[in-house]
């Protein structure tokens, strides 16, 4: 009788407390009249490689590190970004940004392993649209200073959903106890 052991990988281990937080900003649209945060969902990790610069936002009510892919950073500035000077980029970027409190900090070449836990979100300064990701661990926000409300969906939006329920008639020990030689039909309940 051959028998495998399957390990099972928590892509990322995430305590109670940031379970909670995340389950809060999830789906929320922050503002605060200059700058306004539409959050979208965790982003664990990325199945690839990925380059992104790293910036700091400070304005009223939000303090986070932010992390722009760099092609988004690109179309963002109308330029190449990958090989410039970081004094240069960092000019560019507080010439650009700098009016709503967002500065240069570094620029990552990040493998999936290296990924911290982020939140995706559409960040709106001015008339400036940017796709970026939160770093969870460092986000601040002031909820007396930013009005927060729950991401309005359009009612044309349509939803569908599939859902497909078995029941098992065996105990977890009739399961573990099953040999190879054994045969468990399965089918739709």
């Amino acid at each position: 009788m051959n028998k495998q052991s399957i390990i099972f990988i928590p892509r990322y281990e995430i305590s109670e407390e940031m379970k909670l937080i995340i389950n809060g900003l999830a789906g929320q649209y922050f503002n605060n009249q200059v700058i306004s945060i539409e959050m979208g969902a965790v982003q664990y990790r990325s199945s690839r490689q990925q380059d992104f610069i790293q910036l700091s936002l400070s304005h009223l009510g939000v303090e986070a590190e932010v992390y722009v892919p760099l092609a988004e950073a690109e179309r963002l500035l109308g330029l190449k970004i990958k090989h410039l000077d970081h004094d240069y980029l960092s000019y560019v970027i507080t010439q650009a940004l700098g009016q709503y409190g967002v500065e240069l900090k570094q620029h990552l070449d990040m493998n999936k392993q290296d990924q911290p836990l982020l939140i995706a979100c559409q960040i709106l300064m001015g008339g400036i649209s940017v796709a970026a990701f939160l770093k969870m661990e460092t986000l601040e926000i002031d909820f007396d200073s930013l009005q927060a409300r729950s991401t309005l969906l359009p009612q044309t939006l349509a939803l569908t959903s599939t859902i497909t329920p078995f029941e098992t008639m065996l105990s977890l020990d009739e399961i573990r106890g099953l040999s190879a030689d054994e045969l468990v039909l399965v089918f739709p309940k």
